[in-house]
């Protein structure tokens, strides 16, 4: 065993030398200069009573903390790169008070003092499992079912791969002795020394011999005389237990804690004699009698307590299910009481996992055990302290290793997650999602269904919107963000403007025009419009009198067409009749033109119909022809097969010898098996007889039979030819300035005709409802105020704008003031809004406010600035509304939509923060 761990320091050793050589050797030597950080977060410092600093900052240089508080009242250097990280937490990494990342190598010694965990540490393993928990320094033990397994160290889980940075990662060699007293360690095998050398009579084989430590009395008394022998001034003559008392006099000298597991009530005043009566200080492990508590008071005020320097607990793994009795239920919950009381009583208690698989999930583990422990410090401070490391690690205290963990929230809070982990001031992990996912939280959410949600959240993942509830389903690892008092309301959409090609859009524009084409990204505009809340516009002319496209757009850092074109705008001038015939015009040759693309799809679908089954009849007549013959030919053959039987039969007159004896050779008439020619038939005298290449006859082929074959092939090629004639149909010229027609007419794309007069109106909704039948929406529609009766019950819908209120003069009742669309929404009639404008895309969202100050109801305001906008341009869009599955387009308002007071604090457009106030 010696010799084992002896090849395993050097190998060891060797493999450091040579990364140390190889980094020497790649790397000039040189001083870089110091560099500053400073992070901004919540900040909890990691002593067990400390409180959590709101708004915190943590000042980090040369891998030492350099200050940690309040923001404000601790000085930040100038040349301090700054890391803002809003809603996140900062702690101190977290330290695990035991644990077995050794080698596993099975020790057979009952007793070995001189093993040192460090050694069996691999320092290249990669770590990142736990790195991602927060963990940042473990100690480390070795064995684990052995009374005296070793000594125990403690170690950094990163910090560099050099030899140099390697040896800085040790934070304890001589950590503590640790001794197992529970019934794990009782059970040891025996031991079979060998001798050195030749076997004789004076050298004799020896047989195996058994070691202390299969009862507990056995192994405190093997104990006692191990350290009595340890720290007096003479040793034993035994070479064996000289080795073993060096070992441990070895120790000593360093240091006097030692760690023992002792789980019952007799284990553990064993561990208290022991520690007492040596002088030892004693840490203990997995102490989980229920009167603990009362033995250490005992002990405590009769003065025999030793220095007791902490107690460290293993928890369980979480998730699990198992079939518990009355019992165990009942003693875990004093197990949890009895670390309570230990708490009270002012001692040091740290945490660990049962495995070291469940490492990673300790943190939770810990928070199940109840309020009492539900605080960071047990894995921090307190957890430095018993490994007698608080001055580098445990607590963000000035002087001490910069080893941190980012988080989102508070450790022990739902969803937290370790999002980065620091140890000496460098980056060793960070938490890279494998899918953009956002978590937002606000304090009222308007899905735009005419639904509230109250304290909620949504989550978005990708484009996205996935789910909204109180407590949404959320990858862990989704960036957070928390708006507090906000408002989230869908995206604000413009059904009119002339924004995104870099100047108002004004002309004639022909319908086969694709003006996705021509967006232009940078154009100032777009950002002021999406820093109101608009996210989405519908693109156009809005000067010129011909039919013109318009495009639909998300205001995206990369502008995301959605359909081009997704309407056709018409306009219905003050002539309306004028109007109205040319119209009419452009929609008879629309119609026309998409009619024939209609017929030439009917005609083709028919065709290929017909197509399909002739050649199924040509197929299935093919496959019988060749049944046919297949059988045809297998009469012919077996007929040849019988004939052939019949010519090699033997004649029953022949002698043996070749034309029988006596016959000179020739056959006797009627006695032979062929017939002459005068004994045949008369009836088939004319009948001439055929025969096969060997002079075999066969049958004759009657003549009726080889026609009704030919009729029958004629007949089968026939049915290809009717298949070969079918003509298809032939199809329409496209014309690309009539293809919007199409989705008009199909209903794809509505009609957006300009109409204020009451003659447009009225004739608007005669010539696109009545005569055409196609999709409505009337822009403008400002005669509506006058008269509400023009489009009841007329199935076409409004965009209302750019004038929502406006002072209407009639000679009844002079300046009266008019809101249009207080008045559409009482009249249940569908509409939206829009701007007419190119910059002024930026000022919607005010005039709405203004309609809502004039008596638009906030709720109708904003169904029409979000859902129904959506709607009207098509019911299978997946944006206007919050919903999971829709895209994730959202404003997050100060406060109530429309309300004087609220402000756009932030805008996402496809899931992609567009905008965010500075402040926030």
């Amino acid at each position: 065993m010696k010799t084992d761990l002896l090849i395993q320091r050097l190998m060891r050793s060797l493999q450091c030398s040579i990364i140390g050589l190889l980094v020497l050797g790649s790397t000039p030597l040189k001083t870089s200069a110091q560099t500053t950080d400073a992070y901004f977060a919540r900040l909890m410092l990691g002593d067990r009573d400390s409180q959590v600093i709101e708004r915190g900052v943590l000042v980090v240089r040369d891998g030492k903390i350099l200050a940690a508080g309040e923001e404000g009242k601790v000085e930040v250097p100038v040349d301090a790169i700054k890391h803002q990280l809003k809603n996140m937490t900062i702690l101190p990494g977290l330290v695990i008070a035991q644990t077995g990342l050794v080698d596993r190598r099975d020790i057979s010694e009952t007793l070995s003092p001189q093993v040192h965990a460090v050694d069996g540490f691999d320092f290249l393993t990669d770590r990142s499992k736990l790195l991602s928990a927060g963990i940042t320094t473990v100690q480390i033990s070795p064995g684990g079912n052995r009374l005296l397994p070793g000594v125990t160290g403690v170690v950094k889980l990163a910090g560099g791969q050099d030899l140099e940075s390697l040896d800085a990662r040790i934070l304890s060699k001589h950590e503590s002795l640790r001794i197992v007293l529970d019934g794990s360690s009782r059970n040891p095998p025996t031991i079979y020394e060998p001798p050195v050398g030749p076997v004789s009579v004076d050298r004799p084989l020896e047989p195996t011999r058994p070691q202390i430590s299969t009862t507990l009395s056995g192994s405190l008394i093997g104990l006692r005389l191990l350290f009595q022998n340890a720290t007096a001034d003479r040793t034993f003559v035994s070479i064996e237990r000289d080795e073993l008392v060096d070992a441990v006099s070895d120790y000593l000298q360093k240091s006097k804690v030692v760690r023992v597991t002792a789980k019952t009530e007799a284990e553990i005043r064993g561990a208290l004699d022991l520690a007492r009566d040596f002088g030892l200080e004693l840490i203990l492990v997995d102490s989980t009698a229920p009167r603990i508590a009362e033995l250490i008071q005992a002990r405590s005020e009769q003065q025999t307590l030793p220095n007791i320097r902490g107690f460290v607990f293993s928890t369980n793994k979480p998730g699990t299910i198992n079939n518990l009795t009355r019992e165990a239920i009942e003693e875990y919950a004093k197990y949890k009481l009895a670390i309570a009381e230990l708490i009270k009583l002012g001692h040091a208690v740290a945490f660990t996992a049962t495995s070291d698989n469940d490492l990673a999930d300790v943190l939770y583990s810990v928070g199940e055990l109840g309020s009492s422990v539900r605080n960071i410090g047990f894995l921090a401070s307190d957890a430095a302290k018993i490994l007698g490391i608080e001055d580098r690690v445990g607590s963000l205290t000035e002087g001490k290793d910069a080893d941190f963990v980012v988080c989102h929230g508070e450790p022990f809070g739902l969803r937290s997650t370790v999002m980065m982990t620091y140890i000496n001031g460098k980056k060793v992990f960070d938490r890279k999602a494998p899918q953009r996912a956002t978590l937002i939280r606000a304090n009222k959410i308007y899905t735009g269904n005419g639904e509230v949600l109250e304290n909620s959240a949504l989550v978005v993942q990708g484009t996205t919107i996935r789910g909204m509830a109180a407590n949404v389903s959320a990858p862990l690892e989704a960036a957070e963000f928390d708006f507090g008092n906000a408002v989230i309301v869908p995206g604000f959409i413009d059904l009119g403007c002339g924004l995104g090609v870099g100047a108002p859009l004004t002309g004639n524009i022909g319908l086969n025009t694709k003006l996705g084409e021509q967006l232009y990204p940078d154009d100032p505009s777009i950002k002021l419009a999406r820093e109101n809340g608009v996210t989405t516009v519908l693109l156009g002319s809005m000067s010129t009198t011909q039919p013109t496209p318009l495009v639909a757009y998300k205001l995206g850092d990369d502008p995301r067409v959605i359909k081009d074109p997704a309407a056709i705008r018409f306009v219905i001038g003050a002539n309306a009749v004028t109007s109205v015939a040319s119209i009419k015009t452009q929609l008879t040759r629309g119609k026309q033109y998409a009619d024939s693309w209609i017929k030439y799809k009917q005609d083709l679908k028919e065709y290929e119909l017909k197509k399909a089954e002739l050649e199924k009849q040509a197929a299935e007549a093919a496959k019988a022809a060749k049944d046919e013959k297949e059988a045809d030919d297998k009469v012919e053959e077996e007929s040849r097969d019988s004939e052939s039987e019949k010519s090699t039969e033997p004649n029953a007159n022949q002698t043996g010898r070749p034309g029988g004896r006596g016959t000179g050779g020739r056959t006797p008439p009627g006695r032979g098996d062929a017939p002459t020619e005068s004994d045949k038939p008369a009836e088939n005298a004319d009948k001439e007889q055929v025969t096969d290449e060997s002079g075999n006859s066969k049958p004759e082929s009657k003549p009726d039979d080889k026609g009704d074959k030919e009729k029958q092939d004629s007949q089968t090629d026939g049915a290809k030819p009717d298949a070969a004639k079918l003509e298809p149909p032939k199809q329409p010229t496209e014309r690309a300035e009539l293809e919007p027609y199409r989705s008009l007419f199909a209903g794809e794309i509505p009609a957006f005709v300009e109409a204020r007069d009451p003659e447009a109106i009225e004739a608007a909704v005669k010539l696109f409802r009545e005569d055409f039948d196609v999709r409505t929406v009337i822009t403008g529609a400002d005669a509506f105020a006058r008269f509400p009766e023009l489009l009841a019950d007329k199935q076409v819908s409004v965009c209302a704008g750019p004038n929502l209120v406006f002072d209407l003069t009639t000679p009844q009742q002079p300046d009266q003031r008019v809101n249009l669309a207080q008045m559409l929404a009482n009249e249940q009639i569908r509409f939206g809004f829009q701007s007419k404008a190119a910059s002024g895309v930026a000022l919607l969202p005010a005039a709405v406010r203004f309609a809502v100050y004039q008596g638009l109801g906030p709720e109708d305001g904003l169904t029409a600035f979000t859902k129904s906008s959506a709607e009207m341009l098509s019911s299978d869009l997946s944006f206007g509304t919050l919903a999971a599955g829709n895209d994730a387009d959202l404003v997050v308002l100060s406060g109530p939509p429309f309300e004087l007071s609220t402000e756009v604090l932030a805008v996402m457009i496809d899931g992609n923060w567009v905008y965010i106030r500075e402040d926030q």
